[in-house]
């Protein structure tokens, strides 16, 4: 790898953490598990992976930028952050390594392997950079993980008896995802399956999802309210304290509802 990246000896480090970044998220001999999956038992992402030694470009944050200077620094891709979600970008004109995960890559440029390499003081500084950019690895969006068998559809008692002899205990993860919104207003609840793309954002989806693919559906098993969320404590102090002030302040009166009357719903209960 350090080889074929046209990097300097010296990277030896960098290069060996990268091995072990990657070789832990693949299978290995007669496994059907990963190395991180068998750890943390999570599926891990691979789609984030780069190679090593490739060119990238490492995104210059507005606070640190005038108005005419590059909103990017060409670099060197030396591995994936330590301190923070992302890449260690190598830039070579500035002497220093930095873990950002605002970048873009040209996997297809990379240095020449015969040459002498890139050279950096052992001395070399690590600096963080932080970005609103998605990555798929880790994000800040939390998750939890749900285990639900399933179910194949009524069989004739021939297609059951074949079946016996088979395995048919096949479980599918669901995945709890609470994600804040940009501008922090609010956070939306989804719930994925483990391996697929498809998110769905009410009960009403995950119930059709699981007929059509012959899924057990219990209602009680998802929760999109927000209060599950590590800020829930929070957020519920912060609306009983809202509610006191209201009844303080003798905003509004307390009634029972009326017969016909419609009640205004609230997305955060």
């Amino acid at each position: 790898m350090l080889k074929s990246s046209g990097l300097s000896k010296g990277f030896w480090a960098e290069a060996l953490l990268c091995h072990t970044y990657v070789w832990n998220r693949v299978c290995h001999g007669n496994q059907n598990l990963t190395p991180f999956e068998l750890y943390s038992v999570h599926k891990p992402s691979v789609k984030h992976l780069k190679a090593f030694g490739s060119t990238a470009y490492a995104g210059v944050p507005k606070q640190l930028r005038k108005k005419f200077d590059m909103r990017a620094i060409k670099g060197i891709m030396v591995g994936y952050a330590l301190k923070t979600r992302g890449y260690s970008i190598l830039l070579p004109t500035e002497r220093k390594i930095v873990e950002t995960i605002n970048e873009s890559f040209d996997e297809d440029n990379m240095l020449e392997p015969n040459s002498s390499g890139a050279v950096l003081d052992p001395n070399k500084k690590i600096i963080n950079v932080s970005s609103n950019s998605e990555f798929d690895t880790e994000s800040e969006e939390e998750s939890e993980h749900l285990s639900i068998p399933r179910t194949p559809k009524s069989q004739s008692s021939e297609q059951v008896g074949a079946s016996n002899n088979c395995k048919t205990s096949e479980k599918v993860i669901w995945e709890r995802k609470a994600v804040p919104r940009k501008d922090r207003s609010r956070t939306d609840i989804y719930y994925y399956i483990q391996g697929s793309k498809d998110r769905f954002h009410c009960y009403k989806d995950i119930e059709e999802y699981c007929k059509t693919h012959n899924l057990e559906y219990d209602k009680a098993l998802f929760n999109f309210s927000a209060l599950r969320t590590p800020q829930a404590d929070k957020r519920h102090d912060a609306m009983k304290e809202e509610i006191q002030v209201i009844k303080a302040s003798k905003v509004w009166d307390l009634v029972l509802k009326p017969a016909n009357g419609k009640v205004i719903g609230c997305r955060w209960g």
